[in-house]
């Protein structure tokens, strides 16, 4: 129940408070795959161009504790399974964004988040080769979720403060 709460709060506090800031009081969608995405690759900022736009970072990145969390819960579950359940988290979190109009409705998101929860899958399959038995490679979860989740837990607060 645990594990649980904390991938509800993880998600949904994270997306939210990414959004929090954004000021948008109008609905915003996009379902055309790579469009956001193709605008955010090479963006001229004034000073330099960046190769790659925060928000492509942010979305992959967010997903990839999903990705880690999910067949940790349920450890039954299949690739195709998993890959499922990333993609309904995905388009959930997207129609709350919708509907609350919290920023937009973007597919790439979804394509996106979906990438970084794969990445996280790879890296769960990762520690499982590494610790052998599901009790250690949850203990190398926590491990490593303890050493990586404090200081994003702290960055996500400043951020928010500062903002």
């Amino acid at each position: 129940m645990g594990n649980r709460c904390f991938l509800y709060s993880f998600t949904h506090g994270c997306r939210f408070l990414s959004r929090l800031s954004s000021g948008a009081s109008i609905r915003l969608v996009n379902l055309v795959p790579f469009h956001s995405i193709q605008s955010y690759i090479n963006v001229d900022d004034g000073v330099h161009y960046r190769l790659l736009d925060v928000n492509i970072w942010g979305n992959i990145l967010l997903f990839v504790p999903m990705g880690i969390y999910v067949p940790l819960i349920k450890k039954s579950f299949s690739f195709l399974k998993t890959l499922l359940s990333l993609v309904f988290i995905s388009l959930l979190i997207e129609g709350i964004q919708y509907l609350f109009i919290l920023g937009s409705a973007d597919i790439d998101d979804v394509l996106l988040n979906v990438m970084g929860g794969l990445l996280g899958w790879v890296f769960y399959r990762f520690l499982l080769l590494l610790g052998k038995t599901p009790e250690r490679t949850k203990t190398m979860v926590v491990i490593i979720s303890t050493i990586v989740g404090i200081p994003v837990f702290i960055l996500v607060i400043l951020l928010f403060v500062m903002n």
